[in-house]
């Protein structure tokens, strides 16, 4: 019924758009009252931007994350195991610190 070029504008024009899943439901329910496409062929539409939208979501996510650590290795920035690992050894330094203090100076801090 509808033709593969106006299902492929469709599935571009309204992926690009990210519509969600009941918003997409919507639209071609009003599309199968009008005629312009079956029931079945909008159920298929929806899936497919359906999993469409989240294949841009994944892609996009994975991109973001790419970016932010290009960009932290770029400016030398710590990550949160740096600062833990340095938290770890400052502690340990303190304790060295006050058992060398507590040994040589009679228990005074």
């Amino acid at each position: 019924m509808i033709s593969e070029l106006i299902r492929r504008s469709l599935l571009i024009g309204i992926g690009a758009m990210s519509l969600t899943k009941e918003k997409a439901e919507k639209l071609f329910e009003e599309m199968v009252k009008r005629g312009e496409m079956s029931g079945e062929e909008a159920k298929q539409l929806v899936e497919e931007l359906v999993a469409k939208g989240q294949r841009e979501r994944e892609w996009l996510v994975r991109t973001v994350k790419e970016e932010v650590e290009r960009w932290r290795k770029e400016l030398a920035l710590a990550t949160k195991a740096d600062v833990e690992r340095l938290e770890a050894e400052l502690r340990e330094l303190k304790a060295m610190l006050q058992e060398q203090r507590t040994t040589q100076g009679g228990g005074q801090a």
